[in-house]
């Protein structure tokens, strides 16, 4: 599912979110879900314990994950947000709160007491904001980060009473591991006064847990679009063995068709130069064949729902056969090129 240029200002601080969890349970399957260019946060979870696996927040004007009022997920995984370097906007890649109040309105202790956990989160952010902010009670588990291009990778706040996010931290109902920041000035921070040591507790912290500012990793958090803003002509690259990736968001999000992953030859022409193939039988099972454009030698890939690379080549024929017999059943994303027009498809396969 590709979200794209939701959202409107209902009223003063009180906006509409790219897609909005309001008490969904765990028995709600959420996975490959993009969000792009929403005028308030991605995606918020008022509470629940529903999952989302594999969810890519793009150019969104606040922050691009927002967690309150007691969520609880405890299966959330590759989530990877972007924010819009080429226009400077966006607030945190994730506002995290126990009940999402600063005054304890809610309730006089700061609950329910939120505690998702995440595993492979990337941040890649506009260079002078946070990461993550914990506060309002917020507890959660997070580890294996990669958090680029923020000035702060996570703050942590100690600023209200009974309970604070800092109050979690210390009973062990919010932990971090293994979460790496890259072209950041700071990892990790103690946002209060109540305790003298905090910051040096929480220096202590980082370094048995592996969160860190790492400068020498190979990645590429920098993009940029051409003058139209349609196509990125400076792709960014934060494959890494710490965060989300971005291998799985090839061949389904617009984010891809407009080049931000940096894929070469193979990344969809704007809609004039596109064209529409019949691939047949679909579903299909031992085989799928495509008739393709009548231009002159083809190059190709296929990619199955998790981004990962299935088969490639190169065809002079005018109908591209693709043997399959050996893949397991499910959603597959076809799509080639001869260098100047570009196609794409989507294919099942069934046993």
């Amino acid at each position: 599912m590709s979200i794209r240029h939701g959202g409107t200002e209902l009223g003063a601080a009180n906006e509409i979110n790219g897609l909005t969890l309001a008490g969904v349970g765990s028995g709600t399957t959420l996975d490959h879900i993009e969000i792009v260019s929403n005028l308030d946060d991605g995606i918020e979870f008022f509470g629940g314990a529903v999952s989302a696996t594999h969810v890519l927040v793009a150019f969104c004007g606040d922050d691009s994950f927002d967690w309150d009022q007691g969520y609880h997920g405890a299966d959330n995984a590759h989530w990877l947000a972007i924010q819009d370097q080429p226009g400077l906007s966006g607030d945190r890649g994730g506002e995290l709160d126990g009940d999402d109040s600063d005054d304890g309105n809610v309730s006089a202790d700061e609950m329910p007491l939120a505690t998702p956990t995440v595993t492979g989160w990337t941040i890649v952010g506009v260079g002078d904001g946070q990461g993550l902010l914990f506060r309002n009670g917020s507890g959660g588990h997070v580890s294996n980060g990669l958090f680029a291009n923020v000035a702060e990778g996570i703050e942590i706040e100690d600023k209200e009473s009974p309970l604070d996010a800092f109050d979690h931290f210390l009973s062990g109902d919010l932990t971090l591991s293994n979460i790496k920041m890259f072209n950041c000035e700071d990892a990790l921070d103690y946002d209060g006064t109540a305790v003298e040591d905090g910051d040096a507790q929480l220096d202590a912290y980082a370094v048995d847990n592996g969160i860190e500012v790492l400068n020498g990793l190979d990645i590429d958090d920098q993009f940029n679009f051409d003058v139209a803003g349609q196509q990125a002509t400076d792709p960014i690259n934060v494959d890494s063995e710490f965060g989300s990736g971005q291998d799985w968001a090839l061949g389904w999000t617009f984010c891809d068709e407009r080049s931000l992953f940096g894929s070469g030859v193979l990344q969809v022409a704007t809609q004039e130069q596109s064209h529409d193939v019949l691939a047949f039988p679909n579903p299909f099972a031992h085989a799928v064949s495509l008739a393709l454009p009548n231009h002159a030698g083809t190059d190709w890939i296929m990619i199955n729902a998790n981004g990962r690379l299935i088969h490639s080549g190169h065809t002079q024929q005018s109908v591209l056969q693709i043997n399959t017999a050996n893949l397991p059943s499910g959603v597959y994303f076809l799509r080639g090129t001869d260098g100047q027009y570009a196609w794409s498809t989507v294919v099942m396969k069934r046993d």
